[in-house]
């Protein structure tokens, strides 16, 4: 598990072809974990009836890649718990706290938008110009719950096509 504020904006801040690709192998690590499934509407939740956690891409991504152990998966009651959890565990200065905080939630958000085919939030957190993503939109992304293969396909050639390009 990550444990400094630097090594969190570090995880964060990954060139945008870098920061999908992990999104993209962790949600696979999370969709392999027994009683995990890929629910693109919940960030993060967990169903005490039939013991499942649920998590879209953003989700999946945060607690597979800040290190969160997966017997704590099911204490994670959206985005508001995996912060708590996260902070609870590792070194944030006072004063980077809400950056912190701040830096979880556009993790997710971004991630969020490039699964809908939009990747500007992942330059912006890479502090790339947001303006150079519009070459690498996707308008028509298929939907994950119709048609999963296509989505991962669509996914993986936005992967190629920002690492051709040195993003």
């Amino acid at each position: 598990m990550i444990t400094t504020y630097e090594e969190l904006n570090a995880i964060i801040s990954e060139k945008p072809s870098i920061a999908l690709r992990h999104a993209l192998d962790a949600l696979d690590a999370f969709k392999a974990t027994p009683n995990c499934e890929v629910d693109m509407n919940t960030y993060h939740g967990y169903n005490s009836n039939s013991d499942t956690c649920f998590a879209c891409l953003g989700g999946a991504a945060t607690v597979i890649r800040l290190g969160i152990p997966t017997e704590d998966w099911c204490q994670l009651g959206g985005y508001t718990g995996v912060f708590n959890y996260f902070i609870d565990r590792i070194h944030v200065p006072q004063e980077n706290l809400k950056l912190a905080s701040d830096l979880i939630n556009e993790y997710e958000s971004a991630l969020d938008e490039a699964r809908c085919g939009c990747f500007s939030e992942l330059f912006k957190l890479a502090n790339i110009d947001p303006i150079e993503a519009l070459t690498f939109s996707v308008p028509n992304m298929p939907y994950y719950h119709k048609e999963p293969k296509e989505w991962r396909d669509t996914m993986e050639a936005s992967v190629k096509k920002l690492e051709e390009a040195g993003y």
